[in-house]
Parts: C-alpha cells; structure tokens; sequence
C-alpha cells in the first residue's frame, strides 16, 4: 500500500487514487483539534462522512493502513467481489487480502469500526511521522565479511533469502572490503552454516518495500528500488579487485545475477542454477540478462531466462556458467580459499590492470581494446 492515501470519496466506483484526488482538491480540512470537530454528529452515516475527510494515514505502518483502507471498502461496497490480483501485484494482493477479511462483517459495523479507528489516528499519524528512520548499512545476520592479512576478503552470504535491506548490506561490504589496504580478492560464499548459496529475492519481506512506493508515482518509485538493487551488484563490477563466487546447493534468481557480476563462479556438484523470475512473471531485473549471454551464449542465456529452468553443475559447466565443479561443500570452499590466496598472492596492479582491461573490451571494439592495453602496459 502506498506511503499515502489521504482520504477517499465514499462512493463505490471511484477508484482510491481518483479520491484521493477529488478530496484533496475539493475538501477543506478543519483545522484544530479534528477529533472534536468532525466527530460531534450523533448520526452514523455523518461521523463516516467527517471520518472519511479527516483520516491521515502519513507514517503510519502498512498495517493499519490496510486496515483502514479495508474498513472503507466493506462500509462502502460490502463484501468483496473483486478477482483476486497476481502474486507479483504486492500492493494489490495485500489490499484484497486485506479486504477479504472482513468479507462476514456487515457495512453498519464497518462503517462504525471506521470511524473509531480513525478517531485515534491523528495523534498516532503526527508521531510518527516525526519519528527518525534508522537503517543499519551493513547487518551481519544478512551479509558478514572477514578480511585476512593474506589479501582474502571473504563475504559470507548469512540470509539464505535477500530481503530488500540484503542489498544495501552486500554493497556496504564489498565497499568495506574494497577499502580495506589488505584486500587483493574477494570471495563471495555461502554461510558459515549455510548449504545452499541464495534462494534469491525474499518476496514475502519485499512485498512491504513495495508496497510503500509512493501512490501518485508508482513505477518512478519502483524504478528507482530496482537501480538501488542493481547496484549492489554492480559494485562487484567495479571493484578493482577480482572477486570469486563459490556456489554449493541452490543459487536462484539474484543469486544468479549476483553470480555473474563477478569474475569468476566455481561451485559444488550439488549446485543448481535458475533464473525463476519468469515464472513468477517478472523480468528479471538485477544484471541476468545483461551480464549472462557474453559469459554462456545467446541461446543458453535466453534458455534459462524464457524457461525459468534448473540448471545442474555438470550443465553449468559445459555452458560456462562455472569454471570448475568440486566434489561437495567443504572441498569447494576450501579450494576457493586456495585459488583465492593464489590470487592475492599476485602482483595487485596485474590483477587490477586485467579486470579493467577486460571490463573496457566489454564495451568496445577488438581493435579498440587492443590499442587501450598497449596504452595500458607503456604507461
């Protein structure tokens, strides 16, 4: 649900956003204590009526929100009757949901229901609405990070699922690791106790995220949520330090995108890989089918991304997916440690001149690649 609904229009056929609208054009709000003055009337439907022009619902949490937004569709429409929307319609399901719940209350208690909830708002909506917003850069029970004195920056993916704040936790310690003197490599695994590398995107956790795009630009908030996102990723693009992937058991969806920003996947004979987001009606949207088809083919990337298909170690290897396929868990992470070690072990600068020659070749010409590197190595 939106961050915003100021007021509706009780009237049945009009849409939430064209009341908002209406009412935000044609209603004079009271002034002062709204309390008093909007709720002195003895009759039912006139406190509705004064309810539904003093409600407030800015920094209140999604949940009461629902709730109020529920209680004036059942006072003013009755029962829902409406198809249920798709999974991927967040904002849409959980404002049916929402109404489905009161499907047996009848339209004189949930007209009454209204106007006390609201009747409480005011007070709670000013509070909250001043209330400092903190969140945390980098959460360790999502994303931890270990630097050694060998040059290993190891990430260790801890949340088996990314909810929205997993990204912002990613990116924060791919910055930390880059700007931390010992770092030569960074290695991106699963968690210490974790045997599978990522399910992918938390729907559940992100559907409130989503929920909170602003009402009067939906897809301009929605937009710049996904930027947001595609740049934890593109952080492992940039970094000046090669960075390995180890992936054991599943690797779904962002895991996936996250996969092929690096320069490097190596994984377990029990790995899976599988870019699910068409089936779930989404196009995939955080790098898969940008950074996929150079690194296994044309046809193996749009294979992947138009069947939503699993893809096996042995397969992944042969497409290019992986460039190497270990026994089980154990062995894998310990032979990224050593190739990682190996790695660090190098002279900094080749390996630094090599990531970025080779990210210059992906924008431009052969021939044009071939001047940049002789430039690169007489400088």
């Amino acid at each position: 649900l939106a961050h915003r609904f100021s007021v509706f229009r009780p009237i049945r056929s009009i849409p939430i956003r064209a009341a908002c609208s209406y009412v935000q054009a044609n209603v004079h709000r009271p002034k002062g204590n709204v309390q008093q003055r909007c709720f002195s009337s003895t009759s039912p439907e006139e406190a509705f009526q004064n309810a539904v022009k003093a409600v407030k619902v800015e920094g209140l949490d999604n949940a009461t929100k629902l709730r109020v937004y529920a209680l004036y569709k059942q006072a003013t429409e009755g029962k829902c009757t409406k198809p249920k929307p798709g999974m991927m319609d967040f904002k849409g399901k959980a404002m049916w949901d929402a109404w489905m719940k009161l499907v047996d209350m009848p339209q004189a208690e949930a007209m009454a229901q209204y106007v006390s909830l609201v009747n409480g708002l005011s007070g709670a909506a000013a509070s909250t609405e001043t209330s400092p917003r903190s969140d945390a850069a980098l959460d360790e029970s999502l994303v931890g990070l270990e630097v050694q004195d060998s040059g290993v920056a190891t990430i260790f993916l801890e949340s088996l699922t990314c909810p929205p704040e997993w990204f912002g936790a990613l990116g924060a310690a791919v910055s930390a690791a880059d700007a931390d003197a010992r770092t030569r490599v960074i290695l991106i695994r699963p968690g210490k106790a974790n045997k599978h590398l990522t399910y992918g995107l938390d729907l559940m956790k992100a559907a409130p995220a989503l929920m909170n795009l602003p009402m009067d630009g939906p897809r301009k908030g929605l937009h710049s949520l996904i930027l947001g996102w595609q740049d934890a990723f593109n952080a492992l693009e940039r970094s000046t330090k090669p960075v390995i992937v180890a992936a054991s058991g599943w690797c779904i969806g962002a895991g996936v995108e996250m996969a092929v920003a690096a320069d490097i996947r190596i994984c377990s004979a029990d790995a899976k890989f599988s870019l699910k987001e068409a089936a779930l009606g989404i196009v995939a949207d955080l790098g898969g089918l940008q950074r996929l088809p150079p690194i296994v083919g044309e046809g193996n990337a749009r294979y992947m991304a138009l069947t939503a298909c699993d893809i096996d170690a042995q397969k992944a290897m042969t497409m290019g997916l992986v460039s190497d396929v270990f026994a089980d868990r154990d062995t894998l992470l310990s032979e990224a440690e050593k190739m990682a070690t190996k790695m660090a072990a190098m002279d900094a600068d080749c390996m630094r001149g090599v990531k970025h020659v080779m990210e210059y070749n992906k924008r431009h010409s052969v021939d044009d690649g071939l001047q940049y590197v002789a430039a690169w190595n007489a400088s």
